[in-house]
């Protein structure tokens, strides 16, 4: 598991089996993903999937504008 932190934005990213056309509509996408996941629900944040090549997933959550960092 990877944790990218940027200006306004972070993700997470794993290495793991990745997401196939169906996997998205699953729940469980691995320990680093599932805790993107959590957060999101909670929150009520959008999360961004993204298959990366050749294995894994990256996560993107995306809040709404009152709640970027300044």
């Amino acid at each position: 598991m990877r944790v990218r932190v940027e200006e306004g934005c972070w993700s997470v990213s794993d290495s793991g089996e990745g997401l196939g056309a169906v996997a998205p509509e699953r729940s469980g996408f691995g320990v680093g993903l599932s805790l993107v996941e959590r957060l999101a629900q909670h929150f009520g944040w959008r999360v961004l999937l993204t298959p990366l090549s050749p294995h894994g997933t990256r996560a993107e959550p995306r809040w709404p504008e009152r709640h970027a960092a300044r």
